[in-house]
């Protein structure tokens, strides 16, 4: 029956309760000897000091509600209210101040919590006195240096902490010594600050002798007909120049700056719009060979819009001479590039139909055969981003124009080109040797925008260099020839059988009709020796002739090279 009682009678509340309570009295009690302990240990530090025994613009800031030492009332702050902080942080109480002294229980985490906000806060001021932590209390058994290692504060804007329990006079040296460090570090960053100041103003003032000699003495000395620096052009890459506002960035190219352009007021619009190429001089080598350059390329886009215009060659419009950039003002030469186009076309989200696949390739031979035996420029850097595309509203056509003439060169005839230019995998395996044929290296670069049209973007990355994302870029105006990667590109196209397997397994669909005639244009101008590459009459004589037999053998009469190693001989070095 007892045992009976014992479990059908609930348990009385009142014990609970006064558990609880018992529990809140001892957090409490603990509390308040925290506190007494604190402002004891605060009392012992700062005992026997007055306002004169700190250095000037001391000021002492405490995290807890303690009572300030009478005598240091004055320089005592307690930031445990936002109006109190925002006191503290006023313009004219930073500026009235030398040094912070940071009074803190770094074993408490209410107190180093509240530390951490007023670091936060300090961090946010342009310039604030040094903060020197003063941990107010010793714990026997524990150690200050590890329980800081265990919050932030060491990584804020602290400058210094007191080591050890100074009180009195030691504290006060032991401030002062602090101070002094943190003055002699100030004057230490403000003397490199100013030396590399100085340094970088000497630079600049011999980068600016640099370039007026280059822009302007050199270009008159020489006769080189570039327009003079023009200081009232308004050069300003983000805005405008001579009166044009400069819109959205176009993509072309890899590294180009191309924008669109708006018209000044009062001058009409060109039908199609017009786009802006900025040329920064920082980027133009400071020689007298990279002030020819600049003006080469100019002679060929000039040449390009006037004498020898093509409907699929960009046309420019002038030439505009600021202080830091060139700007190269054009017609707007489309809405995107080849190479975007292709992307979206692998993604599912466009297409290019048989007609327009049509005729863009047809368009493509007709511009680059114009190069070659019209103005016989030699563009050496065809790639489908250098291909700016617009499709109209008959979607059986597809306009474009070549962009992006900075490495061209005019080549006479038998002549040869020096500068390494194009971008990989686009660039020639001769483009490696001291000396190579430009146009033959244009060849080989359309062999390749080729076979991206019919098998996608990235089709030699992914089938040679077996790379999953199909895009590895090297720009050789700025990297080294790509050597290990030509060569694999060459060890795999020796063989003409493994062009021919890689088109059959990734040609499109809309190749359809005229695949045959693609595959041998495809094996004509991907030859290793540039003395058996198809030439671009040849390549465009095949077409309108469809006898491509005929084409090949004219274009390997003249071959003296029957191993076809004269290409790549100086990837091996």
């Amino acid at each position: 029956a007892q045992a009976k009682s014992r479990v059908q009678v609930p348990p009385r509340a009142e014990p609970r309760t006064s558990q609880g309570q018992a529990i809140g009295g001892k957090l409490l009690a603990r509390q308040g000897s925290r506190a007494g302990g604190m402002q004891a240990a605060v009392e012992r530090r700062f005992a026997g000091l007055v306002p004169d025994s700190l250095p000037e613009g001391v000021k002492v800031i405490c995290v807890a509600t303690l009572r300030p030492p009478r005598a240091l009332h004055g320089l005592w702050t307690t930031a445990t209210s936002a109006a109190r902080l925002e006191e503290l942080l006023s313009e004219d109480n930073l500026d009235a101040t030398s040094l912070f002294v940071l009074v803190c229980d770094v074993f408490d985490r209410e107190q180093v919590a509240q530390a951490s906000q007023l670091m936060d806060r300090f961090a946010e001021q342009c310039e604030s006195p040094p903060v020197l932590l003063l941990p107010a209390v010793d714990v026997p058994g524990k150690s200050v240096y590890a329980a800081l290692q265990k919050t932030d504060l060491l990584s804020q804007c602290i400058d210094d902490v007191v080591a050890g329990s100074p009180s009195g006079d030691a504290l006060a040296l032991a401030i002062s010594a602090s101070l002094a460090k943190a003055q002699r570090r100030d004057v230490l960053w403000a003397n490199q600050y100013h030396a590399r100041y100085t340094r970088v103003e000497c630079l600049h003032d011999l980068q600016q002798g640099i370039d007026n000699i280059m822009w302007q003495y050199v270009r008159l000395r020489l006769h080189i007909p570039l327009p003079p620096v023009d200081y009232r052009l308004g050069d300003h890459i983000q805005r405008g120049f001579a009166g044009y506002t400069i819109g959205d960035r176009l993509l072309f190219g890899s590294d180009e700056l191309v924008f669109k352009i708006e018209p000044p007021d009062g001058v009409a619009p060109l039908p199609g719009g017009e786009m802006v190429k900025v040329l920064a001089k920082s980027g133009v080598q400071r020689t007298v060979e990279g002030v020819r350059r600049v003006h080469r390329t100019w002679q060929i886009l000039h040449s390009l819009s006037t004498t020898w215009k093509h409907p699929n060659i960009v046309r420019s419009l002038g030439l505009y001479h600021g202080p830091t950039n060139f700007y190269i003002r054009m017609e707007l030469a489309g809405t995107e590039s080849l190479y975007r186009r292709l992307r979206d076309r692998a993604a599912g989200t466009a297409a290019l139909s048989s007609a327009q696949l049509r005729s863009l390739v047809v368009g493509l031979m007709d511009v680059v055969h114009h190069l070659h035996t019209g103005p016989q420029v030699c563009h050496r850097d065809i790639k489908p981003e250098n291909i700016a595309i617009t499709e109209p509203g008959d979607s059986d056509t597809l306009h474009f124009k070549l962009v992006n003439f900075d490495t061209s060169a005019a080549q006479r005839r038998h002549g040869v080109c020096k500068l390494k230019a194009g971008t990989f995998p686009f660039v020639a395996p001769e483009v490696a040797e001291p000396r190579y044929d430009g146009m033959a290296a244009d060849m080989w670069s359309l062999g390749i925008v080729l076979l991206e049209i019919s098998c996608g973007a990235g089709i030699v990355e992914r089938s040679v260099l077996e790379k999953a994302e199909g895009k590895v870029d090297y720009l050789l105006k700025y990297s080294d020839f790509p050597r290990r990667e030509v060569r694999r590109v060459c060890d795999k196209f020796a063989d003409s059988e493994c062009i021919r397997q890689l088109f059959l397994d990734n040609k499109v669909p809309e190749l359809d009709g005229f695949d045959v005639w693609y595959f041998s244009a495809l094996q004509g101008v991907l030859q290793l020796c540039p003395l058996r590459r198809w030439t671009a009459a040849c390549l465009l004589s095949s077409w309108v002739t469809g006898s491509t037999a005929q084409a090949s053998k004219d274009a390997c009469q003249d071959c003296d090279s029957g191993d076809g190693t004269l290409s790549i001989g100086a990837l091996s070095a």
